[in-house]
C-alpha cells in the first residue's frame, strides 16, 4: 500500500502480510476518522521518536528495560506452565509476594531478588542469566545422558523416590529418517535426538508440569544411539521389576522440525514446544522397540549395546534402590553408599 499524504512527501510502499492489514485497519478504526495509511505512518513516526531518544536518557532506558524484562520472564515461566495469579503468590509468598503485588506492577519489580530468582530459576530449570535479562536464550540443556548412562539413571531414580513422577520424553524431528542416520552415519542428513523430562509439582492438590531438558545429540554417531538405547533398555527392565514408587515411562514425539531447532537453541523453553506442538496435533513413536528384537529397525546393534553398554552391576544397583522403603532405616555400608550415590543431585528435584 501507499504512503503518500501531503505531508509524508514522496510515495513509499509497504508490503503487508494479510494479519498485519488486517491489523492496521482495525487500529485506525478504533482511531475514529483515520486513513490505514495515516495510522501506519503515526506509528512510524513514532517508533523513529522512540529509537532516536536523547543520548542523556539512554542509560536510564537501558535500566529500565532490563529491570521489565526481568519481571516479565519470570512471570512468564509460572505462565507458561499454567501457574494462575494465586499459586504464584503462595510460591512466591516467602519474599512478599501477594496477588495484589502481582496487580501491581512497581511493586512486584520491589519484590524481585537475587534470592527470588534463584528460586525460580532451580524451579523451572533456567539460566540465572537469562533471567537477569543478559542473555536471549531461555534454557541450557543438561549433558546428563550421553556417556553418562549411570547418570541419568540416577537423576530418574531421584526423581522418582521425590514423587515428582518423571516421564522420559525422547524428542526426533517429524521429517527424521533414522534408519538413513543408521545405514549411512554421517553420510546422511544430521538426525538430532534428545531428551526432556516432564516431572510433576504439587502444590495446595494443584499439580503443575515441569521439565529438565537433557542434551541433544545426533543419531548418526553409533556412541550416541548406543548410550541412548542402554537408557531404554534400563527403563525397560525397571517397568517390569518390583518397585515401591510410580514407575517410569518414555515416550517418544515427533516433533516439528521447526520447533525442535528453537528448542535446542534456547529461544523457546520446553513447556512451550510441547504446547504448540500438541495443539499442531503430536506424533507419537516408540523408543522402546528399539531393543526390542522383534519390532526394531535396528536390530544388528541390540546384542553390542547390552554387551558393551548395559553394566549389569549398575542396573541391578538402582533397581534395587525403587525397592528399598527407607535406605536411612538400618542402612548397611553398601546401602548407605547407595542412598548417596541416587539422592545426591547438583540440581533440585
Amino acid at each position: 500500500m501507499g504512503v503518500d499524504e501531503k505531508s509524508a512527501g514522496a510515495a513509499t510502499t509497504i508490503r503487508l502480510s494479510p494479519e498485519a492489514r488486517a491489523f492496521y485497519a482495525a487500529q485506525a478504526e478504533a482511531f475514529g476518522q483515520m486513513s490505514m495509511s495515516s495510522f501506519i505512518a503515526m506509528t512510524l513516526e513514532g517508533v523513529m521518536r522512540e529509537t532516536q531518544g536523547s543520548n542523556s536518557d539512554q542509560p536510564q532506558r537501558q535500566l529500565k528495560h532490563q529491570i521489565e524484562l526481568t519481571r516479565d520472564r519470570v512471570l512468564h515461566l509460572f505462565r507458561s506452565h499454567g501457574y494462575e495469579p494465586q499459586e504464584i503468590a503462595v510460591f512466591l509468598s516467602e519474599f512478599g509476594v501477594t496477588v495484589s503485588t502481582l496487580h501491581d506492577e512497581k511493586a512486584f519489580i520491589d519484590a524481585i531478588s537475587n534470592e527470588l530468582l534463584d528460586k525460580v530459576r532451580r524451579h523451572f530449570h533456567a539460566p540465572y542469566a537469562w533471567l537477569g535479562s543478559e542473555q536471549n536464550y531461555s534454557w541450557q540443556p543438561r549433558g546428563i545422558w550421553y556417556k553418562s548412562t549411570e547418570g541419568a539413571i540416577r537423576r530418574l531414580v531421584a526423581l522418582t523416590k521425590a514423587g515428582r513422577m518423571p516421564e522420559v520424553l525422547v524428542l526426533r524431528s517429524r521429517k527424521a529418517r533414522f534408519e538413513e542416520a543408521f545405514e549411512r552415519g554421517d553420510k546422511a542428513a544430521y538426525e538430532p535426538v534428545g531428551i526432556v523430562i516432564r516431572k510433576q509439582h504439587s502444590q495446595h492438590g494443584r499439580v503443575h508440569k515441569l521439565y529438565e531438558t537433557w542434551e541433544f545429540q545426533r543419531w548418526n554417531y553409533g556412541k550416541c544411539r548406543h548410550y541412548l538405547k542402554a537408557l531404554i533398555e534400563w527403563i525397560e527392565r525397571q517397568s517390569k521389576a518390583p518397585t515401591l514408587y510410580d514407575r517410569i515411562y518414555v515416550q517418544g514425539l515427533s516433533i516439528d522440525p521447526g520447533l525442535l531447532e528453537k528448542l535446542q537453541s534456547g529461544q523457546l523453553t520446553p513447556a512451550e514446544v510441547l504446547e504448540i506442538d500438541r495443539q499442531d496435533g503430536s506424533t507419537m513413536w516408540y523408543p522402546d522397540d528399539l531393543m526390542d528384537p522383534k519390532l526394531s529397525s535396528e536390530k544388528s546393534e541390540i546384542d553390542y549395546v547390552l554387551q558393551h553398554y548395559c553394566d549389569q552391576t549398575v542396573f541391578d544397583r538402582y533397581l534395587a534402590a525403587l525397592t528399598d522403603r527407607d535406605l536411612d532405616s538400618q542402612p548397611t555400608e553398601s546401602s548407605q553408599r547407595l542412598n548417596k550415590a541416587v539422592l545426591e543431585t547438583e540440581e533440585d528435584l
